[in-house]
């Protein structure tokens, strides 16, 4: 026999049917077929999520990991969207037939800059790497 699929709101209204202790758990339990095993184990999820989010949703550690990641991934949005307006400047000045200046470039070190487009993005890379570099100097000057 296939075991029943129990919903969210199912599960919450047989645990606090039981937190609420006007009938035993076993009577409980009876009643909606289930063992007393499932049920605390029911319960103890209940409890340990009603925790974490009385405790403003996680411990510190976790919430220092979170606001580490999302600095990463802004850092990467700020990268991506200067790009995007480069390589918008870099169409710009092809369709309407203006030559950027090509000594104004950064050449790449690896080799790999062969067409327009890879040299742009190889000079903002290095731009970018250059910027880094004088920020971290300057803060770690304070």
């Amino acid at each position: 026999m296939k075991a029943r699929e129990w919903s969210a709101e199912e599960k919450l209204a047989i645990v606090l049917e039981g937190l609420r202790g006007q009938r035993s758990v076993s009577e409980i339990c009876w009643e909606h077929q289930i063992s007393s095993a499932l049920y605390y184990r029911w319960r103890d999820k209940f409890l340990e999520a009603e925790q974490k989010a009385l405790s403003n949703g996680g411990t510190e550690d976790e919430v220092k990991v979170l606001r580490a990641k999302v600095e990463k991934l802004e850092k990467i949005i700020g990268r991506q969207t200067i790009a995007i307006e480069l390589l918008k400047k870099q169409t710009s000045y092809s369709e309407s037939g203006i030559e950027g200046d090509e000594g104004s470039l950064v050449k790449c070190s690896w080799g790999l800059c062969g067409t327009r487009l890879q040299r742009a993005l190889c000079a903002f890379s290095h731009r970018l790497s250059e910027s880094e570099r004088v920020q971290s100097a300057v803060g770690g000057a304070t």
